[in-house]
């Protein structure tokens, strides 16, 4: 005979959003330490959530500034105040849209308990820089729950100046020469995320598009898309959503890129790898 599992007999969104809706504060603001590439305290985003969690969706918004290097590294965590666990870190958020363009969004698979403080601190190349971080709760649903996980480890991110790894597209559709990103990895894990920042050899982006791609021992694994803006801006990546994939520890996880400009420029990049 078999076991019918029990919906989930709750579904709804618990967010951050202030009270009146605003085009230059989307939900919390966050503040990086005085200090360059140093974190700053973490702020409260859901002082408790109502129910189990089984998925959140990021917003960070209000980063990029024209003519101007915005690098910047995330931290999302659980738990009271002053025993913090993060649950995803170094997140590559710099260059991120303002709250009018949308901000960057990403749907992250992680579950969280009911009663459950969230948090998030922020570490950036200027000091004392701010980003605006909105989260919508998945608050169950009305069948059984998707897969969800407990944390991330990331790959590829220089925590030192607040950057991912460097990698340059291809010119004009012509794929790169896979690279490696971060070191072989230190366990088995169940999803990935690919993550751009900026570029990295100054301060003006171009207006282009590039496809970016997971290679493990030479295969195309997964393909993203990011856009860049002369307003200093990173669009996407897309799809915003972790790939689910067994990812075997010990595994090499490598980039390759093409750019729809003629002299596409370096920018960063990491790999977050969900268990």
């Amino acid at each position: 005979m078999s076991l019918a599992i029990p919906a989930v007999r709750y579904a709804g969104f618990t967010n951050n959003l202030p009270a009146t809706p605003s085009t230059t504060a989307m939900a919390t603001t966050v503040t990086a330490s005085a200090t360059p590439h140093v974190k700053g305290a973490y702020a409260t985003l859901v002082a408790s959530c109502p129910r189990d969690v089984y998925g959140i969706t990021l917003s960070v918004s209000d980063v990029r500034v024209s003519a101007t290097r915005t690098d910047m590294l995330l931290d999302l965590a659980r738990g009271a105040a002053a025993s913090e666990r993060v649950v995803l870190p170094d997140l590559l958020v710099g260059w991120s849209p303002t709250s009018s363009e949308g901000g960057f969004v990403v749907f992250l698979p992680l579950f969280i308990p009911q009663g459950t403080r969230i948090s998030a601190r922020i570490q950036a190349l200027i000091s004392s820089d701010t980003a605006n971080v909105a989260i919508w709760l998945n608050n169950g649903i009305d069948s059984v729950p998707p897969r969800t996980f407990c944390a991330a480890h990331a790959y590829g991110v220089t925590g030192a100046s607040s950057i991912g790894t460097s990698h340059t597209p291809g010119a004009s559709g012509v794929e790169s020469t896979a690279a490696n990103v971060g070191g072989t990895l230190s366990r088995d894990y169940g999803a990935i995320l690919f993550q751009a920042q900026g570029t990295l050899a100054d301060t003006n982006m171009s207006n282009a598009a590039q496809h970016w791609e997971l290679m493990i021992s030479s295969a195309t694994r997964g393909e993203w898309r990011t856009e860049t803006s002369g307003a200093e801006r990173r669009i996407g990546p897309f799809p915003a959503i972790p790939l689910p994939m067994n990812l075997v520890s010990g595994t090499q996880l490598q980039v390759r890129a093409e750019s729809s400009e003629a002299s596409p420029e370096a920018m960063d990049v990491a790999f977050y790898c969900f268990y």
